[in-house]
């Protein structure tokens, strides 16, 4: 059991690792990992990224509903 929770950690840190931009989308910001097909974080006030909030599907944004 402890050995899958070392592999979760591990990919969370590889995920943090991924190159973002900022992408700004119904003037609001957003940090992206790709322009065309990627994943769309929340931009934080203190600029650092927040949460996965959606995904990006032949260049559309596509935000996740809660």
């Amino acid at each position: 059991e402890e050995s899958e929770e070392e592999v979760e950690e591990e990919e969370s840190e590889e995920e943090e690792e991924e190159e973002l931009e900022e992408f700004v989308w119904k003037k609001k910001k957003y940090y992206i990992t790709d322009e065309t097909k990627g994943e769309v974080y929340e931009y934080l006030e203190d600029e650092s990224v927040g949460d996965k909030i959606g995904i990006i599907v032949n260049g559309k944004i596509k935000l996740s509903t809660k």
